[in-house]
């Protein structure tokens, strides 16, 4: 008779988000914690999608994963693209300094042409995002994160023949 045993094979267990971590800067509104002690951003290291919330002491949270009221295309929240490290997407400041302003910031556009990216080696970010209401141009260059790598493969099965002797 023939036993087949089937053995799985994975790789550590990988985090499922990976932190952002510094500062970003616009010289309208300042500087803006990625990582405040009651908040922060995250990227999703499966998705590319970020979450959470950065905070500007000008005005207020700013939300990395919005999930609606896009003022136009790509209809989805900050992404990263583990392959080409671009950084796509929206996000939202959220209820800021001017009673019930909430203000949209583009993290890659074509006129003029402008994007963050992150370095997939080092965690590194460089490149400015866009918000036109009161932000202005945001950079990302103090803004970092562990490198950036795509998430491991699925374990795989390996089947392992057995034979018995009688």
């Amino acid at each position: 008779a023939i036993l087949v045993a089937a053995v799985f094979v994975s790789s550590a267990v990988q985090a499922a988000t990976t932190a952002v971590n510094g500062y970003a800067w616009s010289d309208n509104i300042g500087w803006i914690d990625m990582a405040p002690a009651s908040g922060g951003v995250a990227i999703d290291n499966s998705t590319g999608s970020f979450s959470g919330y950065a905070w500007s002491d000008n005005i207020g949270w700013i939300d990395f994963g919005p999930t609606s009221g896009f003022p136009s295309s790509p209809s989805y929240g900050a992404k990263l693209d583990s392959i080409s490290g671009q950084v796509s997407g929206w996000a939202k400041a959220v209820a800021g300094g001017v009673a019930g302003w909430d203000g949209w910031i583009s993290m890659r556009g074509t006129s003029p042409a402008y994007g963050v990216n992150v370095d997939k080696t080092t965690g590194a970010f460089s490149g400015y995002a866009w918000g036109a209401d009161v932000v202005g141009w945001v950079d990302f260059s103090k803004v970092t994160t562990s490198a950036v790598t795509p998430p491991p493969p699925p374990p795989v099965a390996v089947i392992v023949p057995k034979t018995e002797f009688s």
